[in-house]
């Protein structure tokens, strides 16, 4: 089913919304953007796992996740868990409406393509860790995202009639 805008305006407005949306992920996803100007904690990373040589890879999923959800009630741990999260429901969302027609193995395999993007450019820059984890996490977002669609979808679809 191809998604009809009533107005051009709409399809507009999610495109510019979409690349501030990318604009977002890759500042304070990927490199880590404090919001006070400074990538600090990027370099930081960035240095310890060159000067440790710390492995920056789980392959093991849950391995991550179950240690959040015994100290969820930590800060750090919460925000990791339900920023993977809701951080990439916009994902699956603009995806879903711009790209894929609303079609749910579209929308996730894209979806999942970008999210293999930032976990690789993590991994292979060492700005980061690749972590089957935030996949898995980022991957739930990205489909909240696409439900949300398919529920804006409908509602449009009612408004127009």
């Amino acid at each position: 089913m191809k998604i009809s805008f009533n107005i051009n305006l709409n399809k507009k407005f999610f495109q510019v919304t979409f690349g501030l949306y990318i604009l977002f992920i890759v500042l304070f996803i990927i490199l880590k953007f404090n919001g006070r100007g400074s990538f600090t904690q990027l370099m930081l990373l960035r240095e310890n796992l060159i000067k440790y040589e710390v492995n920056n890879i789980n392959l093991n999923l849950f391995q991550n996740i179950s240690k959040y959800l015994q100290i969820i009630s930590v800060p750090y741990a919460f925000k990791i868990i339900m920023g993977n999260s809701v951080a990439f429901i916009p994902l699956g969302f603009f995806i879903s409406i711009l790209f894929a027609e609303n079609n749910f193995v579209k929308t996730m395999s894209l979806s999942l393509i970008v999210i293999l993007i930032i976990e690789l450019t993590q991994y292979i820059f060492k700005i980061g860790f690749f972590d089957i984890d935030d996949i898995f996490l980022m991957t739930c977002g990205a489909l909240i995202g696409y439900l949300i669609s398919k529920l804006f979808v409908r509602l449009q679809s009612k408004v127009v009639e």
